[in-house]
C-alpha cells in the first residue's frame, strides 16, 4: 500500500541520514535529468551502500558501528545491543582487518565512485538535453 511504501521510504531516509552522521567517508553524488521547463518531472538517483572502514586500522570502529545499529541487527537497542557490538567487533576485527590489509583496504569507495561516474555517463547518453550530469 501507499502507506507502507511511504513508511519504508522514510525508514530508508532515516537510515541514510544515520549513515551520513556516523560514516566519515560518505561519498554523495547527485544526478538530475530535470529541464528548465516547470512541467518536466525531475529525475533523481540515490546510490547507497553499507560503507566500510576508511583504512584497515578503522576496522573495529566500523564493525562496532555496524553491529550497534538496531536496524541491521535487532536486539532491542540499549545495553544488549552495545554488549553484542562490543563482543562481535572485538572478536571479528583482527581477522577482518587482516583481510582488508591483504586486499589493500576496503574497495567500496572505489566501486561506489566508479558506479557514480558510469551512471553520469549513462544519463548523459540517454538525456543529452540535460547533460552534463554530475
Amino acid at each position: 500500500t501507499e502507506s507502507t511504501m511511504s513508511s519504508n521510504f522514510k525508514s530508508v531516509c532515516r537510515r541514510a541520514r544515520s549513515i551520513a552522521v556516523t560514516n566519515n567517508a560518505l561519498n554523495v553524488r547527485s544526478f538530475s535529468t530535470a529541464t528548465t521547463a516547470q512541467s518536466t518531472p525531475k529525475t533523481g538517483v540515490v546510490m547507497l551502500n553499507m560503507g566500510g572502514p576508511s583504512n584497515p586500522a578503522d576496522t573495529q570502529k566500523f564493525l562496532h558501528r555496524l553491529f550497534s545499529d538496531s536496524e541491521i541487527i535487532t536486539l532491542g537497542g540499549g545495553y544488549k545491543q552495545k554488549l553484542f557490538a562490543d563482543f562481535v567487533s572485538k572478536r571479528r576485527a583482527p581477522k577482518v582487518q587482516q583481510q582488508y590489509e591483504h586486499i589493500g583496504g576496503s574497495p567500496i569507495g572505489h566501486y561506489t565512485n566508479l558506479q557514480g561516474a558510469q551512471m553520469c555517463d549513462i544519463l548523459d547518453r540517454i538525456s543529452s538535453a540535460t547533460a552534463p550530469h554530475k
